[in-house]
């Protein structure tokens, strides 16, 4: 400024002479004024900077208000994302000059922000900014900084900068309700809670309330109820909301054990339905169909009773259980068996009745069919028993007039043990020759054998 005043003073007196006093009173005076709009321009910088930290709060209730007005007309114009978007700039640089960086809301807004070009100038302008004490260098950061964080949304795009703020919103509001709720929730577990109870049982308590007070937030920020209750309706609501869920999980439960129970009358159903559908040979669609549902029944039902093989699926596929069907089969299962929200436990019960179904529907019903047949009891008729007898030691025996006596002591209960071994594999043989003929290529030697042998040894056990 003084070389300024100076070279101003000699262009207007070249040669003099000067009048040193008076100039000096002026610069003096010219300094100050100076100093003074310098300050001044400070302080408004400043006052500025304030402005944007002090409407953080504001700033996002705006933003969330132009993006309901904008999401009631069902889709977010240009115009309407760039009202959104100035909004959430002065947000974000509010925040950044408060030392705050929201990373909740920037991750979801951009996961890589903290490498986004833009984002990095911004934040440089930012704290340079901070220490800056010349109000033009000052106006100048401060531009920089807004313009690098519109180019940092416009990256990202409309549709993701609304759908963060909504969600941080929404997380927000969660926050504070679950912390409203929270001593309701420890007070119902406190009265439920017993002394016999297992860790596990406690556990599914915890679990209950939690999904309960998940779902009654949930359907308290879909209608927007909440913002007209006072804290006290608000956990008076809840706690009739617990005992509501708990009645209807428990008829839910009851009713799943009901229909899952009667697993013998289930599984003669299936025969009869098939068998019917097989009479004349020729299966039709609807009776396919109706095989599909009993066998749906009966499978579900065995699977949530525990049982660890399913003889129908493996009349189907002998390696039914390394199947992805069967193994996503066992985790609805699974979560059926755990599951404490009536609802979802409606809506599980529905996918496994689905997915079950739709992977009979598969199969041919002739090959449904033969899978039922698979489970039916094996019965030995008359004529095999003679049969068996006839080729015996027992027939021969007798025959020849054998005594099938023996001699006394422990020589003598080997003998009568090996002629009960002899008697018994002979029927044995029979019968494996009766399976055979009657399950064709679903016979299984291994197994058939391996019954026998277990069968044949707790007889001589005895």
């Amino acid at each position: 400024m003084g070389n300024t005043f100076i070279s101003e003073k000699l262009a207007e007196n070249p040669a003099g002479p000067w009048d040193i006093k008076a100039i000096t009173t002026e610069f003096i005076n010219d300094m100050e004024q100076s100093i003074l709009k310098n300050q001044k321009l400070i302080q408004d910088m400043n006052g500025a900077l304030d402005g944007y930290k002090n409407a953080v709060d504001g700033n996002f209730d705006a933003i969330m208000t132009y993006i309901k007005e904008a999401n009631a007309n069902g889709n977010i114009s240009t115009t309407e994302f760039n009202k959104i978007k100035n909004k959430a700039v002065q947000y974000l640089l509010g925040t950044l000059l408060k030392g705050e960086e929201n990373t909740e809301l920037l991750s979801s807004i951009n996961p890589n922000y903290q490498k986004n070009t833009y984002y990095k100038a911004a934040m440089n302008a930012i704290k340079e900014l901070q220490s800056c004490s010349d109000p033009q260098k000052m106006a100048q950061l401060l531009n920089e900084a807004m313009t690098n964080l519109t180019s940092f949304l416009n990256t990202s795009g409309s549709t993701k900068v609304v759908n963060a703020f909504t969600n941080y919103q929404d997380a927000k509001e969660k926050e504070a309700l679950t912390g409203k709720l929270n001593k309701t929730a420890d007070l119902y577990i406190e009265q439920n809670i017993t002394a016999s109870m297992s860790d596990a049982e406690k556990q599914q308590l915890r679990t209950f309330v939690d999904t309960c007070m998940n779902k009654f937030i949930t359907q308290l920020m879909e209608s927007g109820s909440y913002q007209s209750l006072t804290d006290a309706q608000l956990q008076q609501q809840f706690k009739d909301f617990l005992v509501q869920q708990k009645a209807l999980l428990t008829s839910t439960q009851e009713s799943l054990t009901r229909s899952t129970g009667s697993i013998d009358a289930k599984q003669n159903y299936l025969v009869i339905v098939s068998d019917y559908a097989n009479q004349n040979g020729n299966i039709t669609e609807d009776e396919k169909t109706a095989i599909i549902n009993a066998a749906t029944d009966l499978v579900i039902s065995q699977m949530i009773n525990g049982l660890e093989t399913i003889p129908f699926l493996e009349g189907l596929n002998a390696n039914y259980k390394n199947t992805a069907e069967y193994k996503e089969m066992q985790s609805l299962v699974t979560q059926i068996k755990s599951c404490v929200d009536p609802d979802e436990l409606e809506k599980l019960k529905a996918q496994l009745n689905e997915l079950i179904t739709t992977m009979l529907n598969k199969y041919s019903g002739d090959e449904l069919v033969k899978a039922v047949d698979s489970t039916k009891p094996i019965e030995v008729d008359g004529k095999t028993k003679d049969k068996a007898i006839y080729n015996s030691s027992i027939s021969s025996d007798y025959a020849a007039g054998v005594s099938r006596g023996s001699d006394q002591g422990e020589k003598g209960m080997e003998q009568i043990y090996e002629m009960a071994r002899q008697d018994m594999r002979a029927v044995a043989d029979q019968l494996k020759a009766q399976l055979k003929a009657q399950l064709g290529t679903a016979y299984n030697e291994a197994e058939v054998e391996k019954w026998i042998q277990d069968a044949m040894n707790d007889t001589l056990a005895q």
